[in-house]
């Protein structure tokens, strides 16, 4: 499915006036687009959403439209058949294929970094949803796949970043070759976004394994870990914790207790820790200003 030309040309200047610093033309905008597209072409609308994503030479039209997309598409409109129903499940299946196929293409080409992030995290609550509903969007996991082995580390990040948000995408697949998939990343010699984002896919991957699986996946421990030394070196405190939730989320159903001090950084251990279970002390964390070490249950 393809939106015609002139529907295109009608719906650009409503998707700029959003954007307008005028509150009264933003709000004008806000109306015509809820009454003349949401409620009486909502097949239009999310795949112009989606051409606009894909094709539009404007990096702030490309990136406004990528969220509009998610958050109409994602957002429960009151119907007489279904009080709860979202516009992705009235919308028909050629339009969400069309949808689909747009947002891989954006995925593939995008070339600005912040919007690279909001087509992944699209594509995320499309798959998340597809998973929920029995959906199939065969095209997708090849693309990632594809992606996290990609020359561009910035398609390497965008697979992870989709992988540790949707990490059932991956539930299915041999676990040796997931283990090689993440160690390839985890070591990645190009980027430290991407070796942040395989860790983070990791983490959630493993959370939501069985113990066996968990088992498997223990050694790739050392690798996660490695990967916050250098946010430990730069100071980037909210990074490290968003790693070390992930990481500490990997060990166990556990109640993160976190502190930072508001006063400068020091030169000491800060620390980590997580709730005591039935089966004894969950792990400690403990992070230095020179970098991150994991003491185990048997203190290594």
């Amino acid at each position: 499915m393809e939106v015609p030309a002139d529907a295109l040309q009608q719906l650009a200047p409503v998707l700029t006036s959003l954007l307008s610093p005028d509150n009264a033309q933003r709000s004008a905008a806000e109306t015509q687009l809820n009454d003349q597209w949401v409620k009486q072409q909502p097949d239009l609308l999310l795949v112009g959403l989606a051409q606009f994503v894909a094709q539009n030479p404007e990096v702030q039209l490309r990136s406004h439209c990528s969220v509009l997309l998610r958050r109409l598409a994602f957002k429960q409109f009151t119907s007489a058949a279904d009080p709860d129903a979202r516009l992705w499940e009235m919308i028909q299946d050629n339009t969400r294929n069309s949808v689909k196929e747009l947002l891989l293409m954006a995925l593939a080409n995008e070339t600005d970094q912040g919007t690279r992030h909001k087509v992944a995290d699209t594509i995320a609550e499309v798959a998340k949803t597809d998973l929920e509903t029995n959906a199939k969007w065969d095209a997708l996991l090849k693309a990632l796949f594809e992606c996290s082995q990609a020359p561009s580390a910035a398609h390497r990040e965008s697979a992870f970043r989709i992988f540790a948000s949707v990490p059932d995408l991956i539930s299915d697949q041999h676990v040796d070759t997931l283990k090689n998939v993440f160690l390839t990343s985890l070591t990645d010699a190009e980027s430290q976004s991407v070796r942040l984002e395989s860790m983070k896919a990791a983490a959630a991957y493993i959370v939501q394994s069985d113990d066996q699986v968990q088992k498997a996946m223990g050694a790739l421990m050392p690798n996660m870990l490695e990967t916050l030394g250098p946010v430990v070196a730069s100071h980037d405190d909210q990074t490290l914790v968003d790693g070390l939730m992930n990481n500490i989320a990997r060990r166990g159903e556990a109640h993160l207790v976190c502190k930072f001090h508001d006063q400068p950084r020091q030169p000491r251990f800060r620390n980590v820790t997580t709730s005591q279970s039935g089966s004894g002390c969950q792990p400690l964390w403990l992070v230095a200003a020179s970098g991150v070490s994991w003491i185990g249950h048997d203190g290594t």
